[in-house]
């Protein structure tokens, strides 16, 4: 998602929809663009199926909502490298924050050489020949640690709850750490389907998806 973070506005094409229905899946296209906040066309990239529509949504192409969050420390750099992109060196189509981002992880393309606006400071994350400020610069593994949704995890991986979100109400969270599930806690993902399952100490737990779509983890 990091084009949504740099702000570049597109169009899903949600391809192999003929196949996904050979084998008994269906995508409520709708309702996946309401959540992207995009549009999204259903296409048959091998027999031209939807291309008309797919050129016709390009008119609303969008900018989808960032669906990552990073910790809080790194989240800080981020903002303070976005002040400084923002501030000295702006990018004439890019938003900053994507490209703050790119400059933490050390990605050559966050250092272009688009016009700048003179000023008396430097800013180094645009800078050809400088790099981020050390103290801003993570490593691509931490970086990498990006939370996601409890549901988008596949199976048989061991991830870590982050946290829960407001959606999850008092009741539901005090009923979710009874069966050892709170944040930290280190839990394996068996299935997803019918429903999130967890293996969490020793102990298989069932969550509706209405529910696990709300808890955020990272890889373990």
């Amino acid at each position: 998602m990091l084009l949504a973070e740099l702000g570049v506005p597109m169009v899903m094409a949600l391809n192999m929809t003929d196949e996904a229905k050979a084998h008994g899946v269906t995508v409520d296209a709708p309702a996946l663009a309401e959540a992207l906040g995009v549009p999204v066309v259903a296409t048959v990239a091998t027999g031209g199926e939807g291309v008309g529509a797919l050129t016709d949504a390009l008119a609303r192409a969008a900018v989808p909502a960032p669906l990552l969050r990073y910790d809080p420390a790194l989240e800080r750099d981020i903002a303070r490298l976005e002040a400084l992109i923002r501030s000295d060196c702006p990018h004439p189509r890019l938003a900053a924050r994507g490209l703050a981002i790119l400059a933490i992880g050390r990605d050559p393309r966050s250092r272009p050489g688009w016009p700048r606006r003179p000023t008396a400071s430097t800013c180094a994350p645009c800078s050809p020949n400088s790099p981020p400020p050390a103290d801003a610069i993570r490593s691509p593994a931490r970086l990498a640690r990006e939370r996601i949704r409890l549901t988008a995890t596949p199976a048989g991986r061991m991830v870590r709850i982050t946290d829960f979100g407001d959606a999850i109400d008092a009741l539901q969270r005090e009923q979710l750490h009874a069966y050892g599930l709170s944040a930290a806690h280190a839990v394996k993902v068996l299935q997803q389907t019918p429903m999130t399952v967890l293996l969490c100490e020793h102990v298989e737990l069932a969550i509706e998806h209405a529910v696990a779509r709300h808890i955020w983890a990272e890889p373990a």
